[in-house]
């Protein structure tokens, strides 16, 4: 698949794949991840990574790489990325998929910073803040997509949200690696943006 035209998401996160090395290239930095897909991935194909979309410029024996421009890196936490990070990585949802999460554009809204997360057996809750003018946009039992993950919202505080995170999903996620103070990537449920523009007009 080509990157053309419209590229989205589910938010169901393909595999987990690890950083190998970012390097300044011209005015942005390109990254090389290694991963195992089940079908073989193309130049030019769009893939999300930790829920940023970028494109994919070359394919190696192990894995793939891809550049990521100076605004990408100061607006996102792909900026702060380590060798040897564990990364979220989906590939871009074609036309005869299932859609088993939300819509997810792979465009981040904002970095968060995770409080908390409490484990309870193979359960966990995740606390994340964020900026304070971004509250319009979440809404408890809406949807969220926090590194690339689709999750609901459970409840929503001053200045942060709650979201349950299941077995399946820290075993396939990156999630299960969160600490307090780590930056994440938020992207809020697109509706929530049409609906208010269509307010406004």
């Amino acid at each position: 698949m080509k990157n053309k035209g419209l590229r989205l998401f589910t938010g169901l996160i393909g595999i987990i794949g690890k950083v190998e090395s970012i390097r300044a290239n011209g005015g942005g930095s390109k990254i090389e991840v290694s991963a195992k897909f089940d079908s073989p991935l193309e130049t030019g194909e769009s893939i999300a990574l930790d829920g940023v979309c970028l494109t994919v410029i070359g394919i190696t024996s192990g894995g793939f790489s891809a550049d990521i421009s100076a605004e990408t890196s100061s607006c996102t936490t792909l900026g702060s990325l380590r060798t040897s990070t564990r990364i979220n990585i989906e590939r871009a949802l074609r036309a005869d998929s299932r859609l088993g999460g939300h819509f997810v554009q792979g465009h981040v809204d904002c970095v968060g910073k995770v409080l908390r997360l409490d484990r309870r057996a193979d359960f966990a809750t995740l606390a994340i803040k964020f900026p304070a003018k971004y509250a319009k946009y979440i809404v408890e039992k809406g949807s969220i997509a926090v590194s690339g993950v689709s999750l609901t919202v459970a409840k929503l505080k001053s200045g942060y949200f709650e979201a349950a995170v299941i077995p399946e999903t820290l075993r396939r996620t990156n999630l299960g690696d969160f600490c307090p103070g780590m930056p994440v990537n938020l992207e809020f449920d697109v509706l929530a943006k049409y609906i208010e523009k269509a307010i406004q007009r």
